[in-house]
């Protein structure tokens, strides 16, 4: 059965289904429609909850273990089942209709997708997916029907506002993330494009505010994102403030910091990858040139701001021994050499 984010809550209180499969272009609707599976679920007594990550290195067995495992502290169990990447290859295609041939008992499975095109959903395994459970479908919403949904939302949390604060959301932000209907795209070659979140939306009919989230590489520094804010805003009545800005950090990779770290790092791993550049903010931010520094490794999963954020002992053991090295050049120009073999291994482990 196939309904849309929208059909999902009427469908859960009807009754809850043993599987659900979240898919779609708008990641908001995606979220808010697995978190209500998650509730309705909590709400029946399915109070243990298994997160499968089906990323590269998967262990597709994984899935048919935790579907067969026994708890030893609740008779019900949330299982979800992430699919990030939205294609499980031959054997995790080969899982997924297994599992759906024979659904465990007492589980309510939710499976989470991106957005997948038609050729996907014309596979055996997402067919699958759809003859054993709900298919929930979050769609884009229409740039013309963006003021009503607006509305509608606002509404629901006993909030309002005014046609020309819905005029402007709809039409200056819409559903684009690079700040190009405020003026504020800029992209720089290996940095990327500006990305603008509307994080935070409160309607109380006289007065919107919307609160932006604005990351822009350099070249696009705060005096001109102010200037061109306040123009996009002056055909709305709009007033803007400025909660909080810091302009773009950028330190060339042949800064004499950079080089060192860098020399310290493929002195301990042999990875010659060249230095990332990234758009969140991090503490480097708080003195001038300076950079951040660690602590992941090629081959490792990557859980940063994840709900279970971890590292392998194996890996922090390592990347200890790497500041400790890069502190030594630092402060006295003294060289520590690795104690062991280098080499990564293409599971990320330590030889």
């Amino acid at each position: 059965m196939r309904i849309s984010s929208e059909q999902l809550s009427q469908q859960l209180a009807r009754e809850l289904k043993p599987l659900y499969t979240v898919f779609g272009d708008e990641p908001l609707l995606a979220f808010e429609a697995g978190d209500r599976v998650r509730a309705r679920a909590r709400a029946d007594g399915y109070d243990e909850r298994e997160v499968l990550t089906a990323e590269s290195g998967f262990k597709w067995p994984q899935l048919t273990m935790a579907a067969n495992a026994q708890s030893l502290f609740a008779s019900r169990k949330l299982l979800e089942l992430r699919i990030p990447g939205g294609k499980p290859g031959i054997e995790g295609g080969a899982a997924v209709q297994a599992f759906c041939a024979a659904l465990p008992a007492d589980t309510v499975t939710l499976v989470t997708l991106p957005s997948l095109d038609w050729r996907t959903q014309k596979t055996a395994w997402f067919e699958a997916l759809d003859h054993a459970g709900v298919l929930v479908e979050a769609k884009n919403v229409p740039r013309k029907a963006l003021p009503q949904w607006l509305a509608t939302r606002l509404q629901a949390q006993g909030q309002d506002a005014d046609a020309e604060a819905l005029a402007f959301i709809a039409e200056r932000l819409g559903l684009e993330t690079n700040g190009a209907r405020l003026g504020l795209r800029h992209g720089v070659a290996g940095l990327g494009v500006s990305t603008v979140n509307l994080g935070l939306l409160a309607g109380t009919g006289d007065d919107v505010r919307a609160h932006l989230n604005i990351r822009a590489p350099q070249g696009l520094d705060l005096a001109t994102q102010r200037t061109r804010l306040a123009s996009a805003l002056a055909p709305y009545g709009g007033e803007l403030k400025i909660v909080e800005g810091k302009e773009a950090l950028w330190v060339a990779p042949d800064a004499p910091l950079v080089r060192l770290l860098l020399g310290v790092y493929r002195q301990f791993t042999g990875d010659n990858s060249p230095p990332l550049a990234i758009g969140g903010t991090t503490y480097a931010k708080a003195f001038p040139g300076f950079v951040a520094f660690g602590m992941g490794f090629p081959g490792s999963e990557n859980l940063a701001h994840a709900e279970n954020e971890r590292l392998k002992v194996d890996d922090l053991r390592r990347g200890m021994a790497i500041y400790l090295a890069a502190l030594a050049q630092l402060a006295g120009g003294v060289t520590l050499e690795p104690a062991e073999p280098a080499a990564l291994r293409s599971d990320g482990a330590t030889p």
